[in-house]
């Protein structure tokens, strides 16, 4: 750009000029799980105003194995958050969409040449640290455990969320928290095979792709 506001760190890399683009915190729901889905499984369900909620991104944090399932219907995003522990369980639910400006009266906001909006220093941003693919394996072992610096929240996005099926059983990929590691693993979801087709239904596999999300004082 010819002219305007454009921050780079110590690196030469741009953080924020008008082109910025980034998503905001939109809620934070810290709850727990009300509904029994099956033995050992639970969920809680959201909604929120797809007028207000554009392109969103569902992050989980949970000390078991969650994921969070969205769907959209009409004007309203549906999410169910899914933890493999009975109901009752804590977890907290990080909503992340194209930001909307701050009613904040002081701070700091950049405008692109057109008047849009694109930074404002009171709204809390999508801060990615990691990203995962992950192809689904059955077996009582974890896929896969990664360790992260102490002292941060994280939370895991499942954004390409596939199923997979296990023997008769039908699974999510879901994520957990044990001090700074997080380890990945399937969810169970509860559905017989025979939803599929019958008893002999194939044995398939998916392949997640899974965002880690620095939320830390969020």
């Amino acid at each position: 750009m010819a002219h305007g506001l454009k921050i780079i760190n110590d690196a030469g890399t741009v953080q924020v000029d008008e082109l910025y683009k980034n998503m905001a915190l939109f809620a934070k729901e810290v709850s727990t799980t009300n509904t029994v889905i099956s033995a050992g499984l639970s969920k809680r369900t959201f909604t929120y105003s797809a007028s207000l909620l554009v392109n969103p991104i569902f992050a989980v944090r949970c000390a078991d194995y969650a994921v969070a399932r969205a769907t959209l219907s009409g004007g309203t995003w549906t999410v169910d958050v899914f933890v493999n522990d009975p109901s009752g369980t804590a977890f907290t639910l990080y909503v992340f969409g194209e930001p909307i400006a701050s009613a904040d009266t002081m701070g700091f906001r950049v405008f692109n040449a057109s008047g849009g909006l694109v930074f404002d220093s009171n709204l809390k941003y999508l801060r990615v640290i990691d990203f995962w693919n992950k192809p689904f394996q059955s077996g009582g072992t974890p896929f896969e455990t990664r360790t992260y610096a102490s002292g941060l929240t994280l939370a895991a996005a499942v954004v390409n969320l596939s199923l997979a099926q296990d023997a008769s059983i039908k699974y999510h990929v879901g994520l957990k928290y044990s001090g700074n590691d997080m380890v990945v693993d399937k969810v169970g979801y509860g559905s017989a095979c025979s939803t599929f087709g019958g008893p002999s239904c194939p044995i398939y596999r998916g392949s997640t792709d899974i965002m880690v999300i620095d939320c830390t004082n969020y």
